[in-house]
């Protein structure tokens, strides 16, 4: 069950390409 660690890595990927 690592549902809430994969939401994690996904907003974690999607601020990334908000700060390039």
């Amino acid at each position: 069950k690592a549902q809430g660690k994969t939401v994690v890595a996904f907003v974690d990927e999607k601020i990334r390409k908000e700060n390039q």
